[in-house]
């Protein structure tokens, strides 16, 4: 879990001082991440296999959504379309390789519960990391475009049942980590209920 933290550090303080250039340059960051992808998917089990550097750029992603308003939120919402893409490109080589090994060692119908959780993970990011391309996105009417954005909270949900269900060392950490996303989501939701009614009574 600690390359998780470091790596998720390390993105908010690359996000806090590159976001221009993170933006500026984001196609070149796209190819370098399907290269990237290409290269370590046929190498030995690493740290982009696992999963651990796709789900931190997903992790900033989420909680980006939860900050208050102000300059760290402001930075991380300049980079945060490009964060999900590049997440959604480098969780691809963890999804294929096991989706690969159950196929064809274990029966897709015989696969661990948590399993399933995460193939309807990558199922759900795909079409959210595809209208996060801002020329693909301009064909979409705002509307519909924040009606299929509304399916990252369930894409969220499946990653906490994939990443708990596991049940290894690092199941009471990942719980952590989503139920602190979880009251900070319900939190903003009430406050945004309560600012909702005060306007409409007055």
């Amino acid at each position: 879990m600690s390359i998780i933290y470091i790596i998720t550090i390390s993105l908010v303080a690359l996000a806090i001082f590159f976001n221009k250039y993170i933006h500026k340059y984001n196609i070149y960051l796209y190819i370098l991440s399907i290269i990237v992808s290409i290269i370590l998917y046929s190498s030995e089990a690493n740290v982009v296999t696992f999963g651990y550097v796709g789900f931190s750029f997903m992790a900033v992603v989420m909680f980006t959504g939860v900050l208050e308003n102000g300059k760290l939120r402001r930075k991380l919402v300049t980079v945060r379309a490009e964060y999900a893409i590049i997440g959604f490109i480098l969780l691809l080589p963890h999804g294929i390789i096991y989706l690969v090994y159950v196929i064809e060692d274990v029966g897709f119908f015989n696969a661990p519960f948590h399993f399933y959780f995460g193939v309807l993970s990558l199922l759900v990011a795909t079409p959210l990391a595809i209208i996060s391309f801002p020329k693909i996105r301009k064909w979409i009417s705002y509307k519909k475009w924040k009606t299929i954005q509304r399916f990252s909270y369930l894409f969220f949900a499946l990653v906490a049942l994939h990443l708990i269900l596991l049940q290894n060392s690092r199941m009471w950490l990942y719980i952590a980590l989503f139920m602190t996303y979880t009251l900070f989501r319900s939190y903003m939701f009430i406050q945004k209920k309560v600012v909702t009614s005060t306007k409409i009574s007055s």
